[in-house]
């Protein structure tokens, strides 16, 4: 049985998307008018957009493996558990 990936995945996806557009717009400001309110908005607040995105994909990634490792041993656990308990079944 396949278990769907826990939360902190889905939003280190998230963020990584949100990073990507951030600097694809940021990219396009070169080429815009600079007194366009979006070129405007991402020159004031664009380096401020990009750490705290980068921040975030980091923090979620770390606690998506964090998560995803502790359930992995946790699991393992169970199946030792099993393992060790159908021996003494069969006797």
């Amino acid at each position: 049985m396949q278990e769907r990936p826990n939360i902190f995945f889905r939003l280190a996806l998230a963020t990584g998307a949100l990073f990507v557009v951030t600097v694809l717009a940021l990219t396009a400001t070169i080429f815009s008018d600079p007194r366009a309110p979006s070129a405007r908005f991402l020159d004031n607040h664009g380096g401020t957009l990009i750490a705290v995105e980068v921040a975030a994909t980091l923090t979620f990634a770390f606690w998506a493996m964090a998560l995803d490792r502790r359930q992995q041993l946790l699991r393992d656990a169970r199946a030792n558990a099993e393992d060790k308990q159908e021996p003494e079944e069969r006797s």
